[in-house]
């Protein structure tokens, strides 16, 4: 065996030199079926490792013995390794082999990165061992390997080794009583022919006859078989019970499990009705991954009284699915039938379309449904044709486990986006825990879409009408462009709303689409208009899922591009976290460019996050900042957190940046960080403030500001921290000490002053360094600040700049 590690082999042959010259030859065989990208891709060394790995899998092996093995390969155990975790297989030679376990591979959510499947001819002797490979005449064999993605874990490769034995295991169970389950279906074909129920319908007998030799003739691959005796037990309900020794194929395993019927079935268990096509519950291991179809043949006694079923299942071949539906057996009659009821002459025009509809019509569906319910489809969807409109219809499984739904919707409107609307419109209605879909988009002005709908075992499907689905399913396949147009006529006028749609039908990007709902966009329409009148930019703030409530969006619209280094610092000076950003250039018709940003922001465990009238309070704030009216400063945060407005916050902003000037010990950050700790005394502060110079204020001021003192001296023995204790009362003791104000008067053209003043008695300002003027008066504002200091009532002395930012009323008080 091959497992030198230590050598770097520039060839194959290379490093078949290295091997044991007695298995030399038929590791040159398996490398034979390996193709030339193949071998460039990988080293030399562990090609061969691998074709020595897979000979000693096989080394051993009796007549009906499968060997699998799962292993991600290392240098130190195996003389070789991969980057990939390996399958390997040695079994009997039969048919379905690497279709089986493909589709068991892509079941556990790995892909295929490498298949190599030879089909070994092999000498052994009596114990089984390996003799020759290759050998003229010997046992046929496959020996199957695969790289898939990586396992990582131990008891993941042991559980996909147990998975493909069981398919294995069912592939050679199917395979070997093929012959037997055939040879059933026609004994029945037999009974049937001589010796029919007296109880069944004799119109019945010939199709059932017809269909059963048609699958027999290799149009239905069996997979398993087993006979049913239908019985009532003690509470009265009807149950199938297997019967032993006629299980065959993946059903021959001996079971004695009664199956009890749901509703749906009890209701039909006993109706002297002799076929039943529908789909089986449990998906094929065998060939392909589909649900199995279900082939019953109720059985009889004298008396033409149900007494069993005889069970078949498989799936029908391509054969079933590309033949036209006028040479299947069941189906032909079916749709006669439906032609018949229609009126049409099958040469007419209106004849071969409801013809071409129902070739087209999903295989299943014409197996199992009935001739009535395929004749009010068909002729609907012949008239959906000339409509160009959506239509869905539901059929539910006789035996109540799985609904149909098949849905028509212009070809055009059909995209994988649109199919995965409709599927989840599907799992919630009807809380579905899998559902199966295919497609047909062809030549047909409609394009079909079958879906089978499985609720959780043991769950009943919901009544769900077509009627209720159906508005529900016309806004799943809305495009956005109708969404805009049904919402702008909506919010606004016919005229104004055609206006707009010439504006802003094509103005958005796709990438926009993809995440802005169509209603919503309608909020960034009234945004854009704005700047249209005039603005500079134009902010919203709003709440973009329910089931996120943690989270808002705010969106800017501009002229230019904001980076996000702009826009940040604001943001968080407001208090909130931003999560993520999504800027969208927006081409008007006139080909002018704006630009919308969406800021997704969050700010947890904020009670006022919830309130409406805070969203305004947040846009405000944030535009009196972006056009330089207030500050960026943390104190923003009490728009949040204490559920001031910003203009109220400047208050607060000019008494902090005074108490700097006055000499206080504390740095504006470390005040601000006072205030925002405490955001209902700061809030409270404000109030103080109102109430002593509002002048909307009415009723005692002086009673209510001595109350709300006495209050916010009580909360300042609750606070913790001496210095945010000290900071708190000197805001108390300059307001007290401020004797009128600037604040509350309104500026040109009505709007509040762009500047703060505010006169105070300097001999009731705490902790005013000394010599103590008269008055003085303090203005702030975000672009300057200055101090007016009087010793006397007759003022005197004129303006001076400085560049002291800090401490200019130290200057100004020793020039006075």
């Amino acid at each position: 065996m091959f497992t030198t590690t230590d050598t770097a082999f520039v060839t194959v042959e290379e490093a078949l030199a290295a091997v044991d010259p007695e298995i030399r030859p038929g590791l040159e065989r398996l490398i034979a079926h390996l193709d030339s990208e193949d071998l460039t891709e990988r080293e030399p060394r562990d090609i061969v490792g691998a074709a020595g790995s897979m000979r000693t899998l096989a080394g051993r092996k009796q007549p009906g013995e499968t060997f699998v093995s799962v292993f991600t390969p290392t240098l130190r155990e195996h003389g070789w390794t991969s980057r990939r975790t390996i399958v390997e297989l040695c079994t009997d030679d039969s048919p379905f082999l690497v279709d089986s376990v493909t589709a068991a591979i892509a079941r556990c959510g790995l892909t295929v990165h490498l298949l190599m499947h030879p089909l070994v001819s092999v000498r052994r002797d009596e114990d089984g061992e390996l003799l020759e490979i290759g050998a003229h005449g010997g046992r046929l064999e496959s020996w199957i390997h695969l790289e898939v993605d990586r396992v990582p874990t131990e008891e993941g490769r042991v559980e996909l080794e147990e998975r493909l034995q069981k398919v294995l295991s069912d592939v050679h169970a199917a395979v070997d009583d093929w012959r037997p389950m055939r040879r059933a279906c026609l004994d029945i074909v037999t009974d049937l022919r001589t010796m029919p129920p007296q109880t069944v319908d004799p119109e019945e007998i010939v199709p059932t006859v017809e269909f059963l030799n048609w699958l027999a003739e290799e149009n239905f691959t069996f997979l398993g078989y087993r006979e049913h005796a239908l019985e009532t037990d003690e509470n009265g309900e009807e149950v199938l019970r297997p019967l032993p020794h006629t299980g065959l194929g993946i059903l021959r395993k001996s079971t004695t499990a009664i199956a009890r019927l749901r509703p749906e079935a009890q209701r039909t268990a006993r109706e002297p009705r002799l076929l039943t096509v529908t789909k089986a519950n449990s998906r094929a291991t065998v060939h392909r991954d589909v649900y199995l179809d279900y082939i019953g043949v109720r059985t009889f006694d004298d008396a033409g009284n149900v007494v069993g079923e005889r069970r078949f299942l498989g799936m029908f071949t391509s054969t079933a699915y590309a033949s036209s539906v006028l040479t299947l057996p069941i189906v032909s009659t079916k749709v006669r039938a439906v032609l018949e009821a229609s009126g049409f002459s099958p040469a007419s025009h209106s004849g071969k379309d409801l013809l071409q509809i129902l070739e087209q019509y999903p295989r299943d569906e014409l197996f199992q449904d009935t001739p009535e319910h395929l004749f009010d489809v068909a002729s609907e969807v012949s008239r959906l044709r000339e409509r160009r409109r959506a239509r869905i219809f539901l059929r539910r499984d006789e035996f109540g486990r799985f609904v149909s739904a098949l849905v028509f919707l212009p070809r055009d409107r059909y995209n994988t986006t649109v199919r995965l609307r409709i599927e989840s419109l599907l799992r919630s209605v009807f809380g579905a825990d899998q559902v199966d879909h295919t497609t047909r988009v062809g030549e047909s002005p409609l394009a079909q879409l079958h879906f089978v709908v499985r609720v959780p075992k043991g769950s009943s499907v919901p009544e769900v009408s077509e009627a209720d689905l159906q508005p529900q399913l016309e806004e799943a396949i809305r495009s956005w462009e109708e969404a805009f147009v049904d919402a702008l006529h909506h919010a606004f006028g016919e005229e104004e709303a055609a206006a707009l749609l010439s504006q802003y039908g094509q103005a958005f990007p796709a990438s926009y689409k993809e995440y802005v709902p169509a209603v919503e966009a309608i909020g960034d329409v009234e945004l854009l208009e704005r700047l249209a009148r005039g603005e500079e930019f134009a902010v919203h703030l709003y709440q973009p899922e329910k089931d996120e409530p943690s989270k808002r969006i705010l969106t800017l619209a501009s002229f230019r591009q904001y980076p996000l280094t702009q826009v940040l610092p604001i943001l968080t000076d407001l208090g909130v976290d931003v999560v993520d950003e999504r800027p969208n250039t927006i081409t008007l018709a006139d080909g002018s460019l704006r630009h919308i940003s969406d800021f997704g922001i969050t700010a947890p465990e904020v009670e006022l996050w919830g309130d409406a009238d805070w969203g305004t309070a947040f846009e405000e704030a944030f535009t009196a900042v972006w056009t330089g009216a207030a500050e960026s400063d943390r104190l923003n945060a009490l728009v949040l957190h204490g559920g001031l407005d910003w203009r109220r916050i400047v208050v607060l902003r000019a008494i902090g940046m005074y108490l700097r000037q006055i000499g206080s010990a504390f740095s504006v950050e470390y005040i601000d960080r006072a205030l925002i700790a405490n955001p209902g005394i700061a809030a409270d502060l404000v109030r103080l403030f109102e109430l002593r110079f509002d002048p909307e204020v009415t009723g005692d001021r002086d009673a209510c500001s001595a109350e709300l003192i006495e209050s916010l001296q009580r909360d300042l023995d609750g606070v913790s921290s001496l210095d945010q204790d000290r900071i708190l009362r000197s805001f108390i003791g300059v307001i007290e000490a401020v004797r009128r104000t600037n604040f509350y008067q309104p500026g040109e053209g009505g709007s509040a002053k762009p500047w703060v003043s505010m006169k105070l008695d300097c001999t009731r300002v705490p902790n005013l360094p000394k010599p103590h003027p008269m008055a003085e008066i303090w203005v702030y504002s975000p672009q300057v600040e200055g101090v007016h200091l009087r010793f006397g009532k007759v003022a005197r002395g004129g303006l001076r700049w400085s560049d002291r930012r800090e401490d200019f009323r130290t200057e100004v008080l020793g020039l006075v």
